[in-house]
């Protein structure tokens, strides 16, 4: 699966863009989730204001999904948009 993920902060216009790659399967239930390999997460580009912003890309075993998580930074109010593309195998 691939993805793009943007992140904007409101008052400065601040942004930063990352694309990343992952490939996850689950199993018999949530619980069993993994990543078949640690997902590949890069900067595309980012404002200096935006620089210490960070995108992490892993299993979430409670779901049993992919999980995409943004950190930004205190006392901003930052904008996160992601598009996924992906698709499933179901069965043999």
């Amino acid at each position: 699966m691939k993805g793009l993920c943007i992140a904007r902060e409101a008052a400065t216009g601040d942004t930063k863009s990352w694309e990343f790659t992952a490939h996850i399967k689950r199993g018999a239930n949530a619980a069993s989730t993994a990543m078949v390999a640690a997902a590949t997460v890069t900067a595309i580009a980012s404002d200096a204001g935006a620089s210490t912003w960070a995108l992490a890309v892993d299993a979430d075993t409670t779901l049993g999904a992919l999980r995409i998580r943004g950190t930004g930074e205190a006392a901003k109010t930052i904008g996160w948009v992601a598009t996924i593309y992906s698709c499933v195998q179901v069965g043999n």
